[in-house]
């Protein structure tokens, strides 16, 4: 259980038939950062994220046209803006919230905190819904992926 975050050229990340990031795009995105290393031990398109700020599990995948993650810490969340920038894309959650700058996205995996800065109320109570799973989900010792 838990949010998922999108690198997609849709304007809807689900519906991208007509607008896919291909699987050789993720590998050249790949290929040509050092921060980002192919991990086939989860999966054939997996990648681990060990930039700055990285706790050394942060990963990324490609599937059905799109790049994603769940539960992005704040360093992940700002890598997946650069690389959205590269692949003339755009970082969207599973409802559709599109965040564009590097403060629109705040979340803590430490402090069970997630901010939103969207100016919605949906992305506000998308928030606050995500730190209570969060928080559910670390008092049982229950890890993300």
């Amino acid at each position: 259980m838990g949010v998922e975050f999108h690198i997609t050229r849709a304007e809807f990340w689900a519906e991208n038939d007509d607008n896919q990031i291909s699987s050789d795009e993720w590998f050249n995105i790949i290929n040509s950062d050092p921060e980002l290393s192919l991990s086939p031990r989860n999966g054939e398109f997996n990648a681990i994220w060990n930039g700055g700020g990285s706790d050394g599990e942060d990963w990324l995948d490609w599937s059905e046209g799109n790049i994603y993650t769940k539960w992005p810490p704040t360093p992940l969340y700002r890598k997946m803006l650069q690389i959205s920038h590269k692949l003339n894309a755009k970082v969207m959650d599973d409802d559709g919230t599109i965040y564009e700058t590097p403060d629109a996205w705040q979340y803590n995996p430490k402090s069970c905190v997630a901010t939103a800065s969207v100016d919605t109320t949906n992305g506000r109570k998308m928030a606050e819904e995500r730190n209570a799973i969060q928080c559910f989900l670390s008092l049982f010792g229950l890890k993300k992926r």
